[in-house]
């Protein structure tokens, strides 16, 4: 398993450099022209090359897949506000909660069956926990930030114990 994880490690940072690369040329690394790059040039980026799908008809139904999938994630829906609050609040129509994401494909639940569902809410407590923790890695260099994650992750640890 270690030797795996090592592998992984050393093609990550390959692919790294040429995502370095191509930021050094452009002076930021957008995605468009990191596949002008490889596209023009795949044997200069063979990492990131090797990852992607070049056949059209194969890459066509991934990235309609992909949008479908964004789409999902940016719909939204009115509910009501949480206990004593007045009104509405906007929230994802739909979540991908971790069993949903072990199904062949993925899924999402609505949010409405979520949250009338004890057993599917504590769930989105807990991916909310882990994400949270994800978070609280990703922006660890912000120091204003810390107090703030540790205490949101406390109200959540005490929810789903």
């Amino acid at each position: 398993m270690k030797q795996r994880k090592k592998t992984k490690t050393l093609k990550s940072e390959l692919v790294k450099k040429e995502f370095n690369i191509i930021e050094k040329k452009y002076g930021t690394l957008r995605a468009e022209d990191a596949l002008c790059e490889v596209e023009t040039s795949p044997s200069s980026y063979p990492n990131i090359s090797s990852k992607l799908c070049w056949d059209d008809s194969v890459a066509g139904r991934l990235y309609r897949l992909d949008q479908i999938r964004n789409m999902i994630r940016v719909t939204v829906e009115y509910l009501p506000a949480p206990k004593n609050n007045v009104g509405y609040v906007k929230v994802r129509a739909f979540h991908s909660l971790t069993p949903n994401r072990r199904l062949k494909g993925g899924g999402y639940t609505p949010t409405v069956k979520i949250m009338s569902d004890k057993d599917k809410y504590e769930q989105l407590c807990v991916d909310a926990l882990n994400d949270l923790r994800s978070m609280q890695v990703k922006y660890s260099s912000i120091i204003e930030l810390s107090s703030i994650f540790e205490k949101a992750i406390a109200v959540l640890e005490k929810k789903v114990k």
